[in-house]
């Protein structure tokens, strides 16, 4: 099966109405159903269930339904399950678009849906969905992520194959703290943040976002001030080593006796206690530094009031 649909697919269309349409008044003065311009061109549109409550506009396999909440059929949502306060606007174009009528849809099927068909959140090409009450997590088949799923709340949702909210002077994803109660008149107290998650990942797969200016700080007073002092401590030691090596390398004297042991060499004997210290602080510093890192590491943990890590946003 392709990829893509036909850039004209008339496949649906009953033959005898096609031919009828080539042979139409328009057809005789010149005036071609072609669909160029903007101009009409016959396709086929699925027939939409319109339940008693609802008033429907519809151009072209777009539509507009004011009604109650219903994702499919008439008793789905809270319009089926008969509650108030369940209203809705669906905007949705391009009903079961993603249906390859030609390969898929049999004619008994074909036929069924030309009889109506109820919304497909899952098969109509894009959608504005608007419900004053709604499971809306469960109508798009969504992960619950670390925010979780929303029921009987009032909601919005867009879906389509691309989605692009465009500002020009900036955009705000505001997640709670601006009301004192929700759509159901509850209280509406808890913090809840942002998810952001491809492929519908479970919310397993989920990290806490980053906090930049936690971060650079910890990483500018923590991580990179001690790996500075990692070095000076290094480097001090290192170089009173080489000047101990150094000593060591040149020291040299002759017993004027053979088979007696030679007297340590006075020189040498003054600088051990000076490389002793110069361990011992070296020892001492090393610790000191290990004993930061460890703080630091408490530092980028929920322990800490500095922790790099959101306590609301989620990303994977």
């Amino acid at each position: 099966m392709s990829n893509y649909k036909k850039n004209i697919d008339q496949f649906g269309i009953n033959p005898q109405l096609l031919a009828g349409i080539e042979q139409s008044e328009t057809a005789a003065k010149g005036i071609s159903n072609n669909g160029l311009n903007n101009t009409h061109i016959p396709e086929f549109v699925p027939v939409f269930r319109k339940s008693q409550v609802e008033q429907v506009i519809n151009n072209n396999n777009a539509f507009i339904v004011l009604g109650k909440d219903r994702p499919a059929g008439f008793d789905s949502g809270y319009g089926g399950k008969g509650h108030t306060q369940a209203a809705s606007i669906d905007i949705v174009v391009g009903r079961y678009s993603n249906i390859q009528y030609g390969e898929e849809i049999s004619p008994d099927s074909r036929t069924s849906r030309t009889k109506g068909v109820d919304s497909s959140f899952i098969h109509d090409a894009a959608r504005i969905y608007i419900s004053q009450k709604s499971d809306i997590d469960e109508y798009f088949g969504l992960a619950p992520g670390k925010v979780g799923n929303t029921k009987g709340r009032s909601a919005i949702a867009l879906k389509a194959d691309g989605v692009r909210i465009v500002a020009r002077e900036g955009i705000k994803l505001v997640s709670s703290g601006t009301d004192s109660s929700n759509s159901q008149g509850g209280e509406s107290t808890a913090t809840i943040g942002v998810d952001l998650i491809a492929g519908n990942a479970t919310d397993e797969e989920l990290e806490p976002m980053v906090l930049g200016n936690k971060l650079v700080s910890f990483l500018n007073n923590g991580v990179l001030t001690n790996m500075s002092e990692l070095a000076d401590i290094y480097f001090k030691f290192m170089v009173q080593q080489i000047k101990f090596n150094v000593l060591i390398a040149s020291h040299n004297h002759i017993s004027p006796f053979f088979a007696i042991p030679n007297s340590p060499s006075p020189t040498l004997l003054g600088e051990v206690p000076t490389q002793i210290m110069s361990d011992f602080d070296t020892l001492i510093n090393t610790l000191k530094s290990k004993i930061n890192v460890e703080t630091q590491k408490i530092e980028i943990t929920s322990l800490s009031a500095n922790h790099i890590c959101s306590n609301y946003h989620h990303l994977n």
